[in-house]
C-alpha cells in the first residue's frame, strides 16, 4: 500500500502511523521514502530510505520479495515527488508492485496538485479501483461537496479514482494536545482510570493547589479520552473503506 501525494502537508504520515499501522496485523512493515527526516511521528525501528536508485531499488526488491509474507505500507514524501515520479517512470511496472494507492487531501492542500498525483498514476495505467482518497482534516460538519469543490469535479469527469464521501478524517485537536507527552491514541484508549471519579474524590480539597493541579490534569485525560474515541472511531470507519470492507 502506497501512502501518496505531490501535495504536502495533508497528513500522510499521521494517517500511515496513527490508522494503517495500528489497524494491520501486528507484523505489518511500514516503509519511509523521504529525505526530509526531520518528519515528526515516525515509528521506531521502521525503514527510513530516500528517493534515490540505490534506495528505490531497495524498495522494489522488497516489495517484490515479501509479496506473500506480510503488508507493507509505503509512505512516500512530498518533498521527493517529483525524483519519486522519475524512479517510477524508470523502474517500468514498479507500480504495478503496490495493490491499494491512499491518495489523502486535506481543506488545506493544493486540489490540483492531488489531481495531478491521480493523473500521473492514471497514466502509469493504474486503474480507478486501486486509488482512493482520503479527506483528512476537515472541520466537523463541513460539506466536503462544498470544500473540495474540485476535487469533485474532476472526479465526475474523469472517474478515474475510487471518491468515497464517508472517507472522511475530521480536524482535531488531540495532536497538539498530546505534543510532548508519551501518550498515544492506543494508551488513552487502553486506559481504563475513571478520570470523573477521581475529579470527585479529589473535589472535597480543590483549594490545595496541589490537589488542583491534580484536578486539572484529570481532566485533561478525560477530555483526551472523549476526542480519542471520536478520532478512533474515524480511523476504524476510513480503514475498512480503503481497504474494502
Amino acid at each position: 500500500i502506497a501512502f501518496w501525494n505531490m501535495n504536502g502537508n495533508v497528513g500522510k504520515s499521521t494517517l500511515v502511523n496513527m490508522m494503517m499501522k495500528p489497524r494491520l496485523p501486528k507484523n505489518a512493515e511500514v516503509i519511509y521514502v523521504e529525505s526530509d527526516n526531520t518528519v515528526p511521528g515516525k515509528i521506531a525501528g521502521c525503514k527510513e530510505l530516500n528517493a534515490t536508485k540505490e534506495d528505490w531499488t531497495e524498495v522494489v526488491n522488497h516489495l517484490i520479495t515479501n509479496i506473500f509474507d506480510h503488508d507493507i505500507v509505503v509512505d512516500i514524501g512530498s518533498t521527493d515527488s517529483k525524483k519519486v515520479k522519475a524512479l517510477f517512470v524508470e523502474f517500468e511496472g514498479s507500480l504495478d508492485e503496490f495493490d491499494l494507492f491512499v491518495v489523502p487531501h486535506s481543506p488545506d492542500g493544493k486540489q490540483e496538485d492531488t489531481a495531478l498525483t491521480i493523473d500521473f498514476l492514471q497514466a502509469k495505467g493504474i486503474p480507478a479501483k486501486k486509488i482512493k482518497l482520503i479527506f483528512n482534516n476537515v472541520p466537523i460538519d463541513s460539506k466536503i461537496e462544498k470544500i473540495f469543490a474540485d476535487l469533485f469535479d474532476y472526479h465526475t469527469k474523469n472517474n478515474n479514482f475510487i471518491l468515497a464521501k464517508n472517507a472522511v478524517i475530521s480536524k482535531t485537536t488531540l495532536f497538539e494536545r498530546l505534543n510532548g507527552s508519551d501518550l498515544t491514541i492506543e494508551s488513552i484508549l487502553l486506559d481504563c482510570t475513571d478520570w470523573q471519579q477521581k475529579i470527585i474524590d479529589a473535589h472535597p480539597r480543590k483549594d490545595d493547589p496541589e490537589v488542583k493541579e491534580a484536578i486539572t490534569y484529570y481532566s485533561w485525560m478525560k477530555t483526551n479520552k472523549m476526542l480519542a474515541k471520536r478520532l478512533s472511531a474515524e480511523y476504524d470507519s476510513v480503514f475498512k473503506i480503503i481497504m474494502g470492507n
